[in-house]
């Protein structure tokens, strides 16, 4: 009798294993496809994340390009404010360089560095 208990315990003990190794094998199926699924969305987030990335740095590069460009008229605004009296006396800027001489004084050169394109009659 104790045998037939112990072979019945047995049994009993081999078909919980059966289901224990069943159901590890069903979580480790679930799982691993969890994590094929956390993967691809992993890849997917850091392509965007890379075009984020990239998008970043165009926009930064134009505002650069864009302060540069705000700096610039800032000082060509300064300039055209401080020219403001002088176009009457006869000032005038060298297209080359942009340096301010007299006409009055000038003769075959806008300014001492460049020289103006003039004709036959000058």
């Amino acid at each position: 009798m104790q045998r037939d208990q112990y072979r019945e315990e047995l049994k009993e003990m081999v078909d919980q294993k059966k289901k224990v190794e069943k159901e590890k094998l069903q979580a480790t199926l679930i799982a691993k496809e969890k994590i094929l699924i956390l993967e691809s969305k992993n890849k997917k987030l850091s392509l965007d994340l890379d075009t984020a990335i990239d998008d970043f740095m165009k926009l930064e590069k134009q505002y650069k390009q864009l302060i540069d460009e705000r700096e610039k008229m800032k000082q060509q605004i300064h300039k055209l404010k401080s020219r403001k009296g002088k176009i009457d006396k006869g000032y005038k800027t060298c297209k080359n360089c942009g340096k301010e001489y007299l006409e009055k004084d000038n003769v075959n050169w806008s300014c001492r560095i460049h020289r103006l394109d003039y004709s036959e009659d000058t």
